[in-house]
């Protein structure tokens, strides 16, 4: 019994091994890819735009970007946690944790209001419109980070990857092709900058819940 127990455990150990190899080659490939993206895009920006209108692109992504990680609290991670741990618990967590995160993102939205209005009084009309744009990069920030929590606690890798890298390769096509028709619009760059967050956020959720749709389970956490 013995001989015949260690050779299927190497057998398990070598499968685990290769799978953790495979996900984080592809975790790697990603993560370059989205930062050759981001390149892109950025000198595309930074030639069109110029050294002012650029400086007002990065503020006005960077300030929504920031308020969402910072105000969801760990929330997503905990999602991913309860995923990982059973997948059944993961999908009452998500559901009774739904009303707290919703909450969250229109507090969220009302500060990030609150600073626009404060920064960007008396800016130009082009600026205040582009500013504008970018109240919903916070809703979809928040999609993003759920979907992508339950993809990962699911180990989904191929689909968290996917989509995790879509956003930038999306705002880096856009920019392209912004290029090739000579707009220098600030309003332009934003819309798709938050256009396409918007779209893939909602493509990412859809799909998370989908594969792994809420129910309710009285063992799961409760939020609060």
């Amino acid at each position: 019994m013995t001989r015949s127990f260690r050779p299927s455990l190497g057998r398990g150990a070598a499968s685990g091994s290769a799978s953790l190899s495979s996900t984080l080659i592809g975790s790697v490939i990603t993560g370059l890819c989205g930062q050759l993206a981001l390149v892109v895009s950025g000198v595309i920006a930074a030639r069109m735009l110029g050294p002012e209108n650029r400086g007002y692109l990065a503020l006005l992504i960077l300030i929504p970007t920031a308020l969402s990680q910072l105000g969801s609290l760990g929330l997503p991670l905990a999602v991913t946690y309860e995923f990982s741990r059973d997948e059944r618990l993961g999908r009452g967590a998500l559901r009774n944790l739904a009303r707290m995160a919703t909450g969250m993102a229109l507090t969220l939205v009302v500060a990030h209001a609150a600073i626009l209005f404060a920064l960007m009084a008396g800016r130009e009309p082009d600026v205040r419109t582009a500013a504008a744009i970018t109240l919903l990069i916070i809703p979809a920030e928040s999609a993003q980070l759920y979907g992508l929590a339950i993809l990962q606690g699911r180990r989904d890798f191929r689909a968290f990857n996917v989509l995790r890298l879509l956003p930038a390769v999306t705002f880096s096509a856009l920019a392209i092709i912004g290029f090739l028709l000579e707009a220098d619009s600030l309003p332009q760059f934003v819309l798709w900058f938050t256009g396409s967050f918007v779209v893939v956020a909602a493509l990412t959720l859809t799909t998370a819940l989908r594969r792994s749709p809420p129910r309710d389970v009285r063992e799961a956490p409760q939020a609060g």
